[in-house]
C-alpha cells in the first residue's frame, strides 16, 4: 500500500488510535499490516536462511538415524549420537517453524499456542543438547583419562538418553507461561499503533520474572559448557602426553632393540591384554574405538604376566612392549573424540551467542522494541545462528568418522545401481 495512500487514512493523534471509531480500528490494522510487510521484507533473508537450515537439518540427520540406528556398531556413542540426531529433529519439526512464523508475522501475531510451544522447544532442545554434549565429555574422559576406573556401560548409556529430555523438560517447563502474545505501541513517522508480538507474555511484560527465569538457565546451561570444556581439556592434554612417549619409543626402537617373540604361555597373556585394549567399556567388543588401556598399562601389569611364566623381561623391553602393543590402537579413540570435541565446539559458541541474545527479550527495558528494523534484522539473523550447530553434525560425521562415510559410500552405490537397473529395465521393455 503506498504511504500516501495510507497516510491519508490516518489520524496524527495517538488517542485516535485507541478510540473504538470503526474507520479509526480500520486504519489500526492497516498499518500494523504495513508495518509488518515492511520489516517482512527486511528479515527475509533470515527466513531463507531458517528454512534452508530446516532442509539440510532434517535430511542429514534422517541419515544420521539411520547409519547409527541400523548400521553402526554398538558404542556409547552410538546412542549418544542417535540422541543429538533426536534432538536436531525435534528441533526441525517444532522451533525453526515457530520462529518462520514468527518472522512473517512480527507485529501482526495472532497464534498465541504457537509462540509458547516455540518458546518452550526452544530453552527444551537447547538445554537437552546441552546435557547431551556434557554425557559425551565425560564418556570421553574416562575412556581416554581413567581407562582403568569406572566406566560409562552401554546400559547406563542408553538410561542416560532417557533421562536426559526428562531433566531439560523440567528445565524448560516455566517457559511456555513467561512467553506468549502481548502488545506493544509501535511509532512510525508521527503514528502510534498498538501491534502483536511474540515475546515476553503479557501478564510479565512488566516484572523481572523472565529475566530471573533466563539468568538461572543461562546459569545451568554455562556451567554445563564449562564442565564440557574443562573435560575435554584434561582429555587432549592426556592424549598430547600419549602421543610425545609414543614418539620418545619410535626413537628407541629405531636404535635396533627389538622385541623378543614368544610362542609361549607368556603370548597369551599378551593377547588377554590386547582383548582388554579391544573391549569397550560397555562390556562388548567395540570394533570402532580402541582406548589408549594399552599406552596405561603399567610395568608391574606386565611383569606380573611375564613372571608367571617365568620369562622375566628387562624394563626397557617392557616399555618397547608397551609401545607395541598401542601402535595403531589410539587412533580411533583420537578421531571420536576430535569429532565429539569439533561438535561440542560449535554448540558452546552458539549457545552463548543465542543466551545474551535471548537475555535482551527478556530484559525488563524492552531493548529490542527500541531498535530500528533494519537493526532488528541482523538481531534475528544472529539469534538464528544458532540452529547452525544442528545442520553440522552429520557434515562432520561424514568427514571424520569412516564408518559413516563407508556406509553412506554403500547407500549411495546402492541406490545408484537401483536406478541404473530401473533404467535399464525401462529401456528393455520399450
Amino acid at each position: 500500500m503506498p504511504i500516501l495512500e495510507l497516510s491519508s487514512m490516518l489520524v496524527s493523534t495517538e488517542s485516535n488510535w485507541v478510540s473504538n471509531d470503526e474507520s479509526s480500528s480500520l486504519s489500526s490494522r492497516q498499518l500494523s499490516e504495513y508495518l509488518n510487510e515492511e520489516i517482512q521484507r527486511i528479515v527475509m533473508p533470515t527466513i531463507v536462511f531458517i528454512g534452508a537450515e530446516m532442509v539440510l537439518d532434517f535430511v542429514g540427520n534422517l541419515l544420521v538415524l539411520y547409519v547409527f540406528g541400523f548400521r553402526y556398531h554398538v558404542c556409547n556413542c552410538k546412542y549418544f549420537v542417535l540422541s543429538l540426531a533426536v534432538i536436531d529433529i525435534l528441533t526441525t519439526v517444532t522451533t525453526m517453524p515457530g520462529e518462520i512464523i514468527t518472522q512473517i508475522y512480527w507485529y501482526v501475531y495472532s497464534a498465541n499456542v504457537v509462540c509458547k510451544v516455540k518458546s518452550f522447544c526452544n530453552v527444551f532442545t537447547l538445554t537437552a543438547e546441552a546435557l547431551c554434549l556434557l554425557a559425551i565429555a565425560i564418556d570421553r574422559y574416562r575412556k581416554v583419562c581413567r581407562p582403568f576406573a569406572w566406566q560409562i556401560k552401554t546400559k547406563y548409556a542408553r538410561i542416560i538418553c532417557l533421562c536426559i529430555p526428562v531433566v531439560a523438560l523440567f528445565i524448560a517447563l516455566p517457559t511456555p507461561f513467561l512467553w506468549g502474545e502481548r502488545s506493544v505501541l509501535k511509532t512510525y513517522g508521527n503514528y502510534t499503533v498498538n501491534v502483536t508480538i511474540c515475546e515476553k507474555d503479557e501478564k510479565f511484560k512488566s516484572t523481572n520474572y523472565p529475566m530471573i527465569y533466563i539468568s538461572m538457565v543461562n546459569g545451568t546451561i554455562c556451567s554445563i559448557l564449562a564442565l564440557m570444556f574443562s573435560s575435554y581439556m584434561y582429555v587432549f592434554g592426556k592424549l598430547v602426553k600419549e602421543r610425545r612417549r609414543s614418539k620418545r619409543n619410535k626413537q628407541t626402537c629405531k636404535v635396533g632393540v627389538k622385541l623378543p617373540v614368544k610362542t609361549s604361555p607368556s603370548s597369551n597373556s599378551s593377547r588377554e591384554a590386547n582383548r582388554l585394549d579391544e573391549t569397550s567399556d560397555s562390556g562388548v567388543i567395540d570394533q570402532g574405538e580402541t582406548s589408549t588401556t594399552s599406552a596405561s598399562l603399567k610395568p608391574t601389569q606386565i611383569l606380573s604376566a611375564t613372571q608367571k611364566a617365568d620369562t622375566p623381561m628387562p624394563k626397557h623391553l617392557i616399555s618397547l612392549r608397551k609401545s607395541s602393543t598401542r601402535l595403531g590402537k589410539d587412533k580411533c579413540v583420537r578421531r571420536k573424540t576430535l569429532i565429539m570435541f569439533i561438535v561440542t565446539l560449535a554448540f558452546i559458541v552458539t549457545a552463548i551467542a543465542y543466551l545474551i541474545l535471548v537475555s535482551i527479550i527478556a530484559s525488563e527495558n524492552d531493548i529490542l522494541q527500541k531498535l530500528s528494523d533494519a537493526s532488528k534484522a541482523v538481531y534475528f539473523f544472529f539469534l538464528r545462528l544458532y540452529f547452525i550447530n544442528h545442520v553440522i553434525n552429520p557434515f562432520i560425521y561424514g568427514l571424520l568418522d569412516h564408518e559413516f562415510k563407508e556406509t553412506m559410500q554403500m547407500l549411495v552405490i546402492r541406490v545408484s545401481s537401483r536406478r541404473n537397473c530401473c533404467i535399464q529395465s525401462r529401456r528393455s521393455e520399450n
